[in-house]
């Protein structure tokens, strides 16, 4: 009954959206939640705001030194930049006079035909540029994008899909950092700690995104926001927050990435090179030691584990979460990485294409999965235990308790070996799919027949990338027991 009355709600606040009186319920519940902290155990049970702020603006006289190779970086060189949607919308919208540190000024105008998610990218992107060479920032413009922000949050109070409002209050912050907006500062703050509460896992990383590439993304955000937060000198109980998250994490997707490893959703905000260099820049500059290290996050699916020196696997269990963004189907989507080479692939998907059907059935990932009638059902992946060399999934069926099995990734001797022990409590014919390497060979014990091998393209932010097969494998249908095992070499 709760669930629909929330519903009922959004609804009507969707259909109020055009009158002012949908962004005054939006700010007013936003407002309410943010005092409401339920990760207890996040915030050290410690209440209030949290806020430690040293509050002085003391422009610091910077050296290029302190920002060695920041021109290299593609995130501000404007053909090769991605990471403010300057490829999406009119030229007209944004001053190009030839002048560098002009490049992210947008006219008084324009401001409210670009969407808030733009403008906050555009924002801060504003205040690295004014940073690097040393001008002083366009307060006026700065003034107006804040504003705008707080008028279009993109805020959804009942919904699982929150990473707009995130990207816009993390730029709202440090928009307030740079214009001096004490209020603005403190009224964010709050609503960063709600985010923590409601949004983070307790291992730092992004619930109800099932995508390695938003997963990377935020913690760019995060050390976005450190980035400026240092320049002036700012501390507060979140950016330690933030710190922790980014150290823990940021060595594995700095890997991830340099593997270009899609699961969910490729952000269409950056490509993996964009992504890669600015965590780079970031990992330098604020002094960040990285360090790939096995994590297995159950809260919110990710989880990367190293088999040995030359094999890894990263994995997104759950993606059916409700309300889940950025994911695909089926719920178990992973990537085996030997020798520098997926030999176990995911395609990942463009968002908001046409793609979307084909992406959403499970034979066109690395899945399990039978029939029922014409529908495919598939089984679920749950982590349940790794050691040196080895991985272990305990295996059941998403619709009854009809399947009882588990899934062994082991690394021994330059191959990867995948063993399913699976049992149904009435026969049943299984199909096993997977996207790898055309390099990759498979031997095959418990296997009746192959069924499908074509080649499919893979793509990184809508660039042609290399080709990939799709084989898919069936087994007989007469029996309650399967005892599968693939050996993957190359």
């Amino acid at each position: 009954m709760i669930e629909f009355i929330s519903k009922v709600f959004y609804y009507v606040l969707n259909k109020l959206r055009k009158f002012d009186f949908y962004y005054v319920c939006m700010i007013f519940v936003l407002r309410v939640k943010s005092r409401n902290f339920k990760g207890i155990e996040l915030l050290k049970n410690q209440s209030g705001l949290l806020l430690k702020v040293d509050f002085k603006l003391k422009v610091k006289n910077n050296t290029n030194d302190e920002f060695p190779d920041f021109f290299d970086l593609r995130e501000l060189k404007l053909r090769q930049q991605r990471l403010n949607y300057l490829i999406k919308f009119d030229e007209s919208y944004i001053l190009l006079d030839g002048a560098f540190r002009d490049l992210f000024i947008v006219q008084r105008k324009s401001i409210s035909l670009l969407d808030t998610y733009t403008l906050s990218e555009i924002g801060v992107n504003h205040i690295f540029v004014s940073c690097v060479t040393q001008d002083s920032c366009n307060i006026g413009m700065l003034n107006l994008v804040l504003s705008r922000i707080s008028n279009r949050l993109e805020f959804h109070p009942f919904g699982m899909t929150n990473n707009h409002f995130f990207r816009n209050i993390i730029s709202a912050l440090c928009i307030s950092v740079a214009i001096s907006d004490r209020l603005m500062f403190k009224v964010y703050s709050r609503y960063i700690q709600y985010f923590l509460n409601d949004y983070f896992s307790e291992d730092g990383l992004l619930l109800y995104e099932k995508s390695s590439s938003y997963q990377a993304l935020f913690l760019k955000w995060q050390a976005q926001l450190l980035f400026i937060f240092k320049l002036h000198g700012i501390e507060t109980e979140y950016t330690n927050l933030f710190m922790l998250n980014v150290t823990r994490h940021i060595g594995n997707y700095i890997d991830v990435l340099s593997k270009k490893i899609f699961i969910g959703d490729v952000t269409p905000d950056v490509s993996s090179e964009d992504l890669l260099n600015s965590l780079k820049f970031f990992t330098k500059y604020l002094n960040i030691k990285t360090a790939t290290k096995s994590f297995i996050d159950t809260r919110s699916g990710h989880g990367m584990h190293y088999l040995d020196n030359n094999t890894m696997i990263y994995f997104v269990q759950n993606a059916q979460v409700f309300g889940a963004s950025h994911a695909h189907f089926p719920s178990f989507n992973f990537v085996i990485n030997q020798n520098n080479t997926k030999i176990i692939d995911d395609l990942g998907r463009i968002n908001y294409t046409d793609d979307y059907i084909f992406q959403t059935k499970a034979e066109n990932h690395n899945s399990v999965f039978f029939y029922n009638g014409s529908k495919a059902s598939y089984l679920e992946f749950v982590y349940f235990d790794s050691g040196p060399g080895d991985i272990t999934f305990h295996l059941s069926d998403s619709n009854s308790e009809d399947v009882m099995g588990s899934l062994r990734i082991a690394s021994v001797e330059d191959s990867v070996y995948l063993t399913y022990d699976i049992s149904f409590q009435r026969p049943r014919r299984l199909f096993f799919a997977f996207v790898h390497s055309t390099l990759a060979n498979f031997s095959i014990q418990g296997v009746s027949i192959t069924s499908c091998d074509e080649i499919l393209s893979t793509s990184d932010y809508g660039v042609s990338g290399g080709y990939v097969k799709r084989s898919c494998f069936e087994t007989f249908d007469s029996l309650l027991v399967h005892y599968v095992q693939f050996k993957i070499s190359l």
